[in-house]
């Protein structure tokens, strides 16, 4: 236990330090802190509920047709239009990459869900497109999604398998 907690204590003897060092900066790193747990705790609960629906209800067998290892360009263009749709902040999206990991998604579509996601949302491409333009919009984004595909299939062709655990990580 001491072990997973050592991360933590460390995190809170560098506030302590700063506290008393700088309490100016210190107060500001832990409002910041704050902001971002009450962020974090909003926004994570629906997305367990969402990835619980999504396990209960779509079959392992559908996702494997879909987004699995015989779903070519069809997967591809799936998992781009699931991560561009998608909202919220990209760490949502990592509870449901484990999901669609664990229903049986090809590495090559899980990394192309999490950069549409992460670089392909929609509204991010509306705002790109009315300070940017349409040109630097389009081509940013195809550029962006290109070498998803790209470093997608490197990865499914370097054989980087994906491990899901039951559990969290436990850090030695």
């Amino acid at each position: 236990m001491k072990k997973k907690l050592r991360p933590l204590l460390l995190l809170a003897v560098a506030y302590g330090i700063l506290a008393i060092t700088m309490p100016v900066e210190g107060l500001r790193a832990l409002g910041t802190v704050g902001r971002y747990f009450k962020e974090v705790a909003f926004i994570l609960p629906p997305v367990f509920v969402l990835m619980g629906l999504l396990d209960a209800w779509v079959p392992k067998e559908t996702v494997e047709l879909h987004l699995g290892h015989t779903s070519g360009l069809r997967g591809i263009l799936l998992s781009i239009v699931l991560g561009s749709a998608a909202a919220g902040p990209i760490y949502v999206a990592f509870p449901v990459a484990v999901t669609l990991v664990r229903k049986g998604t090809r590495v090559l579509n899980i990394v192309v869900f999490l950069t549409a996601w992460a670089a392909a949302h929609l509204p991010m491409i509306i705002v790109e497109m009315r300070f940017l333009g349409l040109t630097f919009a389009l081509i940013r984004t195809g550029l962006t999604l290109i070498m998803g595909v790209t470093i997608g299939v490197i990865m499914e062709r370097m054989a980087v398998p994906i491990e899901v655990a039951d559990e969290p990580a436990q850090v030695n």
